[in-house]
């Protein structure tokens, strides 16, 4: 008798599900956990990080509050220490080349104008940097040279002068005064030169100092200036004359060789004409 098979016996055995897929998926969230991890140590050690990285961090900081509380002298320094300390791998050395390419010159020349200090000097270097990190107390300057060569000048002219090109100047009350005082006659005899109320000193206080002007200079680069002027406008004048005469000696030579061509023309066709009827045998009379 044969025996019975059991068909669900007959089927095959299933397997467990292999691990292989889950530690694969382990294994890719934990390197992805180490790249995030090292990206935000690599940045922090940029912007955040110990030893040079900091220091020239810190170095960038101080030179740029320096900039922004116009600090001149302390930026020059720093600006020169940073350049000493580091090279073209540091992370601020592009922003901080550029600032030192645009303010070295100016400061360089600033300082070279207060060694010579003149109303010229002063007033070239404004031209040069209309908008510069000195412009404020290069115009302070300014204003306090010209009070002082008014002064020294002693004429009311010259302190209208003072008035009328510093309209919002340091010494404009006391300039009203003075003009008052020459236009009634009050002035001594030798101006204001000898007034003991003027010969107050104005200091002009800047980031690395003091520029003085005395009220008793006489800027003799202004004195020349007028003269200087009027020798120019009159060489210029000289010159305009000069090319309108030999303008119009050109047109005057060029109309009489126009006319003297035009008669020796004619003297040509009328010769031409004589000839022909010579050589045909006519005479005035023919037609």
């Amino acid at each position: 008798m044969k025996e019975k098979v059991n068909k669900n016996e007959l089927s095959p055995v299933k397997e467990p599900m292999s691990g292989g897929k889950g530690r694969a998926v382990a294994t890719i969230v934990v390197m992805a956990a180490v790249v995030v991890v090292l990206a935000v140590a690599g940045v922090k050690n940029i912007f955040f990080g110990d030893g040079e990285d900091a220091d020239e961090i810190r170095a960038y900081e101080d030179i740029m509050r320096y900039e922004r509380e116009h600090q001149l002298d302390s930026l020059h320094e720093a600006l020169g220490q940073y350049f000493d300390l580091y090279n073209v791998d540091a992370f601020h050395f592009s922003q901080l080349k550029a600032l030192n390419d645009e303010f070295a010159g100016e400061y360089d020349e600033w300082r070279t104008v207060e060694r010579h200090l003149s109303l010229d000097g002063v007033r070239c270097f404004l031209d040069h940097y209309p908008d510069g990190r000195f412009r404020v107390i290069a115009e302070r300057c300014e204003d306090s040279l010209y009070y002082a060569w008014a002064c020294g000048e002693g004429s009311a002219e010259a302190v209208e002068l003072y008035l009328k090109y510093f309209v919002d100047g340091e010494y404009v009350e006391e300039a009203e005064r003075r003009l008052e005082e020459l236009r009634n006659g009050l002035a001594a005899e030798d101006g204001v030169k000898g007034d003991g109320e003027n010969e107050e000193k104005t200091d002009v206080m800047n980031d690395g100092g003091m520029v003085k002007g005395d009220d008793n200079i006489v800027d003799k680069d202004v004195k020349e200036e007028k003269d200087v002027k009027e020798e120019k406008e009159a060489k210029e004048e000289k010159e305009a004359k000069e090319e309108k005469e030999a303008k119009e000696k050109k047109e005057a030579k060029e109309e009489k060789e126009a006319k003297e061509k035009k008669e020796a023309k004619e003297k040509k066709e009328a010769k031409e004409e004589k000839e022909a009827k010579e050589e045909y045998g006519l005479d005035d009379g023919w037609e």
